[in-house]
């Protein structure tokens, strides 16, 4: 099993700088947690949809949260994506802060039992639940609300997993069409897929397989899917932890 993450950079602005570096994710999602060392790809040039494998790492959730003053240095393009997401009536990871900030917006306590009936109307698709994108930022800015701050520390650098991927990736290169719908990552990354994608981040779990069946589409992406190989010595890869 060999999970791979894409994290969406308009989300978290302190993502890894190059491959080996530290950095971190924001994201309250604590599936994972639950995996061992995860591939990390990185998108380095987004107008291009490119993206970067930066290694392997381990992921762990920091003490302290978001505070208000981090939230207040976000830039636009932060901002506005996570208000856009946390605005919307999903019953996802970030549903449970969704469902207090109404709450607060409505004149209502927040209390377990409240959030659990939301919670429920929610993943009923039956919420009443409006917030618009003012009313995150407000929350997010005041520290009513905030999100986990995840530390991420690269651990190895796997240049075999990386060579097979190359490979795959150029067969299918050779006999793929301008601008496809689907990219078969069962193709490209030789494994069994099993999707699981919430709108920051693109979380695969892949497992050996011989069936290379499944195409599975990235409905995120506004620009066409490519993977950069990097070449990097294992005399000059870093492993190194945040301070």
């Amino acid at each position: 099993m060999r999970p791979i993450i894409l994290p969406r950079p308009e989300f978290s602005p302190d993502l890894p700088s190059s491959p080996g570096a530290p950095g971190t994710i924001l994201t309250n999602r604590s599936d994972i947690f639950d995996f061992g060392p995860i591939s990390l790809w990185v998108k380095t040039a987004p107008e291009e949809g490119l993206w970067k494998y930066f290694g392997n790492y381990r992921f762990a959730r920091s003490v302290q949260p978001l505070t208000a003053d981090e939230t207040g240095q976000f830039d636009e393009l932060t901002r506005n994506a996570w208000a856009r997401l946390l605005s919307n009536k999903k019953y996802d990871y970030h549903a449970e802060l969704r469902v207090r900030i109404w709450l607060r917006k409505v004149g209502m306590r927040v209390t377990e039992k409240l959030v659990a009936v939301q919670m429920d109307l929610l993943r009923a698709n039956e919420s009443l639940i409006e917030l618009n994108e003012s009313d995150i930022a407000e929350a997010l800015c005041s520290w009513k609300e905030t999100l986990h701050v995840v530390t991420m520390r690269c651990v190895g650098y796997d240049h075999d997993f990386l060579t097979d991927v190359e490979t795959r990736w150029k067969k299918w290169q050779a006999t793929a069409s301008a601008k496809p719908e689907k990219y078969p990552m069962q193709e490209i990354f030789g494994s069994s897929v099993e999707l699981n994608h919430p709108a920051h981040l693109l979380v695969y779990s892949l497992a050996s397989s011989k069936s290379f069946t499944h195409f599975f589409h990235f409905p995120r992406l506004r620009s066409p899917l490519r993977l950069h190989i990097p070449i990097i010595s294992p005399a000059l890869f870093r492993r190194q932890a945040r301070s």
